[in-house]
């Protein structure tokens, strides 16, 4: 084990900050009494609290003390993605959570800044998944999370621990930002190629005369697989609490890439229902959608499930150098792909479409 800095210390994660699991759902509650807003596993992202889609569960009066969160407690995922973890900086309004969130809340002289920091660091280390249990899906038992072992320095310097990887995470930010910007320039410029040489070949079959010999014109399902995806019933919570297995909806699509999921599903979830996984790299084109979503084409590059909303493609072994090409030429095709689609109200594509395309 590496020598600590002077003034330093290393102890037990539950040594400095109290630990608790969230409530777990009672579904015999029926609408309930006394309905509260909770965090669920999906709420809690990387170093940040996602409250776009909060749900709500019935806890009693005397149980919201100790369900309830405080300002600068820490949220840290007990599955899924074992460790992640965020603060919590909400207002005055009253927010639980749920089972599958362990609660943090450091005692004095403890930043939750740089418990949260130090946490992530440990997680992508793999540390904290050693103190996890189960064979095939991961779960952190709070017994476990209180003696993982924590470096714990002066709070003077867990202040300027924080203030160095906050500036760093900014300027990580920025350029993130500069990137995306170059990367849909990038679309942009494959769009138009595509575009310029979809027409010269759809026009004869041929290269317009750039190219010596005539170019093969073939339907989509001659050099994929084409499929998709399903919704498990939202009321079942077993296909969603504690979920492991990304899982994407149409509207992600609008990105060029997709590098993280809408949701998580259960293995079981997987099993009883006809969502599968998905893998690296398979291409998805929406299928539904007001706006602009439908006929928007798009890659995975994590491994993930998706809704019956995507039209998977995944191309067959000899046409995998193609891949670019052929998202290229789908994303040119994007205003043709949306004419294709039939319907009344919400015209929609379909997978016979999609493949003869």
């Amino acid at each position: 084990m590496n020598e600590l800095p002077s003034g330093w210390a290393r102890t037990a994660l539950g040594e400095i900050a109290e630990t608790s699991l969230g409530k777990m759902l009672d579904r015999k509650a029926g609408s309930g009494r006394h309905l509260k807003p909770y965090l669920r596993n999906v709420n809690v992202q990387w170093g940040r609290i996602d409250e776009s889609d909060i749900l709500t569960m019935d806890i009693p009066p005397e149980q919201e003390e100790r369900f309830g969160l405080r300002r600068g407690d820490l949220l840290v995922c007990e599955g899924g993605e074992v460790g992640r973890c965020a603060i919590w900086s909400g207002g005055d309004s009253y927010m639980g959570y749920q089972k599958a969130l362990h609660r943090v809340r450091p005692l004095g002289g403890i930043d939750s800044r740089y418990l949260r920091y130090l946490l992530e660091h440990l997680s992508l280390r793999k540390i904290v998944l050693a103190y996890s249990t189960g064979s095939t899906i991961k779960h952190l038992p709070q017994e476990q999370l209180r003696v993982l072992s924590v470096p714990v320095p002066p709070l003077a310097e867990q202040y300027r621990i924080v203030a160095a990887l906050d500036d760093g995470l900014s300027r990580l930010d920025a350029g993130l930002v500069i990137l995306e910007k170059t990367e849909a320039r990038m679309a942009k410029l494959r769009a138009v190629l595509g575009t310029a040489a979809t027409r010269a070949f759809r026009a004869d079959g041929r290269s317009g005369g750039t190219q010596e010999g005539a170019w093969d014109v073939l339907p989509l399902g001659n050099l994929a697989i084409v499929g998709t995806g399903a919704t498990p019933n939202r009321s079942r919570k077993d296909f969603y609490e504690s979920g492991t297995i990304p899982w994407v909806t149409s509207g992600a699509v609008n990105n060029p890439f997709i590098d993280s999921p809408t949701d998580y599903l259960t293995a079981k979830a997987l099993v009883e229902t006809s969502a599968r996984v998905w893998p690296v790299g398979t291409l998805l084109m929406a299928m539904y959608g007001e706006g602009k979503t439908r006929g928007k084409c798009s890659e995975l590059r994590i491994e993930a499930a998706t809704n019956q909303a995507c039209a998977a493609i995944v191309l067959k072994p000899e046409w995998q150098d193609r891949k670019e090409w052929v998202k290229a030429v789908l994303s040119a095709a994007y205003e043709e792909n949306r004419k294709l689609a039939s319907g009344g109200v919400q015209p929609n594509l379909n997978l016979g479409l999609v493949s003869r395309n």
